[in-house]
């Protein structure tokens, strides 16, 4: 579970805020008097979000220099997302002052836009101490290496700012997700719970305990999460479902078509209801119940193109639940039609085709299963022999049969049909 770019972004922000503010004075170099006044007229500019002008004026300035005109240029390069030539700037600060620390928390920021990862990690290395450097710069640090990978340095990181900063709840929840990542789900679980004392509305915290708890083999919990969590958005469909598909994994289905049925009928203003991944769950859930008109109903509202795979088969169970065979070859063939099917699905076709008689499809579809990977298929085979014998040409399915016994020589099912075969002989000679 890798921590999101967004959040780690947001915390690299918080540090070079305040940063910038401490910029003129942590270089050890002291700032030529010629370069005060363009210093101050970049810096308004700076200021009143005139990024162009700042740099114009940087740019422009030919006296006797200092490392912080290239950290201010770096800044507003920042500013304006363009972040190669804000890495120019923040190294040309570091050439001029190797110890400038600001450009060089500045410059592993500019590495993580651009995700250069390993530069980023490398580059806070020489700049942040963790004995004595401030929170959101240890975790900034702490992150760079997550990202890196080098995850027994995170680990130290965080835990060490954990001691240095035990009320700090932004340390904690990377802590969280570094106790995910080490599979404690225990403590994983002890921390979310502490977390949620604080903030007991907050979604993606519930979230990480359903993960916890799912990932401890604690189902039910893991619902219960996930309920919490989607309670605390109501207003995210992808919370919602990861809470009904929780449900209907529990063996719950009731739950999953009650919440459905509130869903349709918030939205009886459009014709269809425009989610098919919350179409695909409420359609499994009346097939897991038994429930076939809310199924046939449901399907009803997805339109033909958007029906998945996974829908055209609870259709077809539905159908046989209905002994409707003519239904459920219908659903089978549109699978098959739409490219979407597999030897499993080739394997049921056929079969409901020789059970309704028709022999020439049943043994198309067998062939076809045949002829794909997957389990399905060596049944298939067996299926078609079994077919062809009863079709009378018997030559084609004792090939058929040989070619199997001699590729799996153990397969019971394949020495029973010979079997058949063998009577079937017997019987011819008796005559």
């Amino acid at each position: 579970m890798r921590i999101s770019l967004c959040i780690y972004l947001l915390i690299c922000g918080a540090v070079s805020a305040r940063l910038f503010a401490a910029e003129e004075s942590a270089s050890k170099k002291p700032l030529p008097r010629e370069l005060a006044l363009p210093m101050k007229q970049a810096r308004a500019a700076y200021d009143a979000g005139r990024y162009d002008e700042t740099i114009r004026i940087l740019s422009a300035y030919s006296g006797s220099d200092h490392p912080v005109r290239f950290l201010l240029i770096g800044h507003a390069e920042s500013r304006r997302n363009r972040w190669p030539e804000a890495i120019r700037a923040y190294q040309e600060a570091l050439r001029m002052d190797e110890s400038y620390r600001a450009a060089g928390i500045a410059l592993a920021q500019a590495c993580v836009r651009l995700e250069k990862w390993a530069d980023a990690l490398k580059t806070a290395g020489l700049f942040i101490n963790p004995e004595h450097g401030q929170a959101d710069e240890i975790l900034f640090y702490a992150q760079a290496a997550y990202q890196a990978r080098d995850l027994r340095l995170c680990a130290h990181l965080t835990r060490r700012a954990l001691e240095r900063f035990p009320a700090d709840d932004r340390i904690r929840r990377f802590d969280l997700v570094l106790l995910c990542e080490e599979g404690a789900w225990k403590d994983a679980s002890q921390s979310s719970l502490a977390l949620l004392d604080k903030t007991p509305v907050d979604a993606d915290l519930w979230n990480q305990y359903a993960y916890a708890a799912q990932s401890s083999e604690a189902p039910v919990e893991s619902s219960a999460a996930l309920e919490a969590a989607w309670l605390s958005d109501p207003g995210n469909p992808d919370r919602l479902r990861q809470y009904l598909s929780s449900q209907l994994a529990i063996g719950h289905p009731q739950t999953v078509l009650v919440e459905g049925d509130k869903l349709l009928a918030e939205n009886r203003k459009t014709e269809t209801f425009g989610d098919p991944a919350t179409m695909l769950l409420l359609i499994r859930a009346a097939d897991a119940a038994a429930d076939d008109a809310r199924l046939e109903n449901w399907l009803a509202l997805v339109p033909k193109e958007k029906q998945t795979r996974d829908m055209l088969l609870c259709a077809a169970r539905s159908a046989l639940r209905r002994n409707d065979s003519t239904a459920a070859r219908a659903a089978l063939r549109m699978l098959i039609e739409n490219g979407k099917a597999d030897a499993a699905v080739f394997l049921w076709a056929g079969s409901l085709a020789e059970e309704s008689g028709d022999q020439a499809e049943a043994e198309a579809h067998f062939r076809q299963a045949k002829s794909l990977p997957g389990g399905a298929a060596r049944f298939a085979t067996l299926r078609l022999i079994r077919l062809l014998r009863n079709m009378k040409r018997t030559k084609e399915a004792k090939d058929l049969l040989s070619a199997y016994l001699k590729e799996y020589p153990e397969d019971t099912s394949a020495r029973a049909i010979g079997m058949l075969f063998h009577n079937d002989d017997s019987a011819g000679n008796l005559k």
